[in-house]
């Protein structure tokens, strides 16, 4: 694993973006055939995928994908523009899965390491949508952690503590391989991934009820580089699928020449959480769904059940 210790760039004007309440994301996840399409999708969704900081506030962002069976990741907790396009940074990454995420916060919040999406082994994890009081939570979710488990807890944040209770549901021999094993190889199933994601949310619904703090409503986004999972519980998720060059000229990005991105691609998926999406062909989810992406499959949709 690497990571770009990102150095801040000077404000630029304000642009035309995605006002958001405070704490509110915007997630975007591809997983496809090709290395080279998932940036062309993001690059067609300039403006859903923009985000614009809160009076006194920042933009968080973070990019993880793969690529060459390494995981990478990008991200910066507190970016000083006053507008952040997400496509625009995912404009140089090649790779069969990512996951990004655009986050109000306030100066401070958060660091570079719990900034999503969060990464144990060859997972990347995010929660989309608007997060519970997490100091309330955390003496009840480190409670419920195994000893090994409670220093992935960071400094505490929401995504952090339901990383750890996801983590915790994982069998652990299938979770000791997860740590060291590449995502090549397949240690953590796209089954396994489903029933930790039911399992987490239960839990956390069972917490908040504890702690009295309302309860999270929003999404678990998982990827393991073979495949896209994300627990939706409720508000705008987005998937479109590609299964041809044709498709993809459609956005009007991608360059003609028969070896331009895509040339052969025979599937990719590109998915938006937290708003809505720009031009046809995009799929709004309903609440309550469990969505299953890999690179060659077609997408497996089922109720949530928890």
């Amino acid at each position: 694993m690497s990571e770009e210790n990102l150095e801040p760039r000077a404000p630029t004007s304000q642009k035309r973006g995605t006002l958001f309440r405070e704490g509110m994301t915007l997630t975007f996840g591809f997983i496809g055939n090709r290395p080279d399409v998932g940036h062309w999708i993001a690059k067609s969704q300039k403006e859903s995928l923009s985000l614009s900081a809160e009076p006194g506030g920042a933009v968080a962002f973070g990019i993880g994908f793969f690529q060459a069976d390494e995981v990478l990741l990008r991200r910066r907790p507190a970016d000083p523009r006053a507008t952040v396009d997400l496509s625009a940074e995912l404009g140089d990454i090649r790779g069969h899965a990512l996951l990004s995420q655009l986050r109000n916060v306030h100066h401070g919040e958060l660091t570079t390491e719990s900034t999503p999406p969060l990464r144990f082994g060859h997972l990347l994890f995010a929660c989309d949508g608007e997060f519970p009081d997490a100091v309330a939570l955390r003496p009840l979710v480190q409670a419920r952690l195994p000893a090994f488990l409670r220093p992935l807890l960071g400094q505490g944040t929401f995504p952090e503590l339901v990383l750890g209770l996801f983590l915790a549901k994982i069998p652990q021999p299938h979770l000791e391989r997860s740590r060291d094993v590449s995502a090549a190889r397949g240690t953590l199933g796209a089954a396994q991934i489903r029933n930790g994601i039911r399992a987490a949310l239960g839990e956390l619904t069972r917490i908040a009820d504890e702690a009295k703090v309302s309860p999270f409503v929003g999404d678990i986004w998982i990827c393991s580089g073979e495949e896209l999972v994300i627990g939706h519980r409720s508000g705008p998720l987005y998937l479109r699928v590609f299964r041809s060059r044709r498709e993809l000229m459609n956005l009007g990005e991608v360059p003609p020449s028969s070896a331009a991105p895509g040339s052969d691609l025979t599937q990719a998926f590109g998915v938006v959480g937290g708003q809505f999406p720009a031009g046809e062909g995009w799929e709004r989810l309903p609440d309550q769904t469990m969505l299953t992406l890999t690179r060659s499959a077609a997408p497996e949709v089922e109720a949530l059940g928890c």
